[in-house]
């Protein structure tokens, strides 16, 4: 087991130990999607007080977004007039990354970066998976060889079609709603971001900037769970793609949620444009009181968490 599974299966067995003070019987992938808000991306421009008309109209487009209550897409805007700027420049930090941090991506300030910043045809898609109440919407990062992305791409459906097969659902009655059309089993969808795909780029960006070390692994396939309203839960790369750490992720995903703290779960926001508070269809109460009968499954994941742990080799 690689670092990166080692960490998630200890995020998971933190969540898990939590849950044998409290519980829910609402899903994590369900509280998340009705009630965790998108955290706001921080963009910055900075320009020499000279605009040409196309990073005037962007930086009008970013200002418009920026002035709405909402905040659809998730982002908040800083404007710096630096007089040592050659041009005007676009910069994106992930939420509540400090100013003086590195950005995530950095280029010119046009109406063609801009666009491409807030939606993408991928996020779109994800955003209707995800409102269709999916558990999780997989995205699968294509590496160098076509051969391996393949192969890797046939692993992770069959996984999922077992894992949609044989994962339950807390009862939606512990949820304190009518059950009636609510399955108990859960739904996942895969879809492939191509390394040719240059409406793309700036997702991409986004997505490998999740891990500290990911572009290390760029011409590998990787794979990233979506849940929520866009939070990623981790990467899984390489041989680290296994029906192994896939029931772990959608184990997580669907067990009853341990920790109603946003901050307390694990994952990243993804920025997309997206009017989550209009569109989700509430099921369920923001303080769901803990529900005993829910803990059972738990504390045998738990346990089970534990065991792995121990057997598993100090690196």
């Amino acid at each position: 087991m690689n670092t990166t599974n080692r960490l998630c299966l200890l995020v998971i067995l933190t969540a898990l130990t939590m849950a044998r003070a409290q519980a829910c019987s609402v899903p994590v992938f369900q509280y998340a999607l009705e009630h965790w808000a998108a955290d706001p991306y921080a963009i910055t421009v900075r320009h020499n007080g000279a605009l040409d008309a196309d990073a005037e109209a962007a930086l009008d487009r970013l200002r418009r977004i920026g002035a709405t209550q909402r905040r659809v897409p998730n982002l908040a805007l800083g404007v710096e007039v630096d007089e040592q700027a050659e041009s005007a420049r676009l910069e994106i930090r992930y939420p509540r990354m400090r100013p003086s941090a590195p950005p995530i991506w950095s280029g010119p300030l046009n109406e063609k970066t801009v666009a491409q910043l807030v939606d993408s045809p991928l996020r779109r898609e994800i955003a209707k998976l995800l409102l269709s109440r999916h558990a999780a919407v997989w995205i699968l990062i294509d590496g160098a060889d076509r051969r391996v992305n393949e192969e890797v791409a046939t692993q992770v459906q069959e996984s999922l079609k077992r894992l949609e097969a044989s994962l339950l659902l807390p009862d939606p009655q512990l949820w304190g709603i009518d059950p009636e059309g609510i399955s108990r089993t859960p739904s996942f969808a895969m879809l492939r971001l191509a390394r040719d795909a240059p409406e793309e780029d700036l997702f991409r960006q986004m997505l490998m900037g999740i891990e500290a070390d990911l572009n290390d692994f760029a011409d590998r396939p990787i794979l990233i769970p979506i849940y929520g309203r866009g939070r990623a839960l981790h990467a899984l790369v390489d041989r680290g793609i296994n029906p192994a750490t896939l029931r772990d992720a959608a184990s997580f995903l669907v067990a009853p949620c341990s920790c109603t703290i946003k901050d307390a779960n694990p994952g990243v926001d993804m920025l997309m444009q997206v009017d989550w508070d209009r569109l989700v269809e509430r099921l369920s109460a923001e303080d769901v009181v803990p529900t005993p009968g829910a803990l059972g499954s738990f504390i045998d994941r738990a346990e089970e968490a534990e065991r792995r742990l121990a057997e598993e080799p100090a690196p």
